[in-house]
């Protein structure tokens, strides 16, 4: 049997993969990150284990929900490097869920997945966490695809995921421990070190 040469695709499909460099100042993963974003119409997911952003990253967060953009936000409920890290996303949620981004810890344990998906379209799989660290310190690589097919297959899957999560709601934020809640905001001053 012959191999055939070339692939065939009977929709619009194709992938671009890209790479973060802490010696580039372009800063390619938060800018894709935030692109995507913006351009949202319907929603977009975002899992993520560890999650430290910029005000950039906030703000565009903050405005795509006021716009009427489903913006759900997927992290673990049980940390993997101990409870700072997990402290500090955390100290996040409560402007995030004010400005209506819905926020979801996946309560059986670790989400280590680092993906991005919106609109029926546009899909975003790699190594890049949501942090401090993988949008400025290290070096990171990821494939943004668009693809209605996978962009619909990866919804599929947090659809289902989302059923064994915690809806962290403003009365769920605030049943965290206070003291918890104040270490979060204070270790925010030493992310880029997290």
């Amino acid at each position: 049997m012959k191999a055939s040469s070339s692939v065939k695709v009977d929709r619009p499909s194709f992938c671009i993969p890209f790479s973060e460099n802490p010696h580039d100042k372009d800063w390619v993963g938060e800018t894709v990150y935030i692109d995507i974003i913006n351009k949202a119409k319907d929603y977009v997911y975002i899992a993520t284990p560890y999650f430290t952003i910029s005000e950039r990253m906030a703000g565009a967060l903050k405005m795509a929900a006021e716009m009427g953009v489903d913006v759900r936000l997927i992290f673990p409920h049980i940390g993997d490097h101990g409870r700072f890290p997990l402290m500090v996303g955390r100290s996040y949620y409560k402007e995030l869920v004010e400005r209506r981004v819905k926020i979801y810890e996946y309560e059986p344990g670790f989400v280590h997945a680092k993906t991005l998906v919106s609109d029926d379209t546009t899909s975003l799989v790699g190594t890049i966490n949501m942090d401090y660290r993988s949008f400025h310190l290290h070096h990171e690589n990821a494939v943004l695809f668009y693809d209605e097919v996978l962009a619909k297959r990866i919804k599929d899957h947090w659809d289902r995921v989302l059923e064994s999560c915690i809806l962290i709601t403003r009365e769920k934020y605030r049943s965290f421990n206070l003291l918890s809640r104040i270490t979060g905001r204070v270790l925010r001053l030493f992310a880029p070190l997290m």
